[in-house]
């Protein structure tokens, strides 16, 4: 991500189907002896869906067709995790 870059987004964790809301959750109280065991079943991923700053300048004010570009420009050489 470059400097200056202020993305909007959420966790999520993808499952056959629909986004696990679920299991999500279930980190939220999992214990140290459980926590370990739920990554590995379903890890979380960071879906992002909003460029609020780019290179430290505000894009909020930026028109949403324009804005809505963002992402996808910063995102052109990203990998998914393995």
């Amino acid at each position: 991500m470059p400097s200056g870059c202020v993305i909007d987004g959420e966790a999520v964790i993808w499952t056959e189907g629909p986004l696990n809301f679920s299991a999500l959750q279930q980190r939220l109280s999992a214990g140290r002896k459980t926590l370990p065991g739920l990554i590995s079943e379903a890890p979380a991923n960071y879906v992002a869906f909003d460029v609020l700053a780019v290179a430290g300048h505000d894009a909020r004010q930026l028109p949403l067709r324009d804005r809505r570009a963002l992402p996808d420009e910063l995102a052109a050489n990203w990998m998914p995790p393995r």
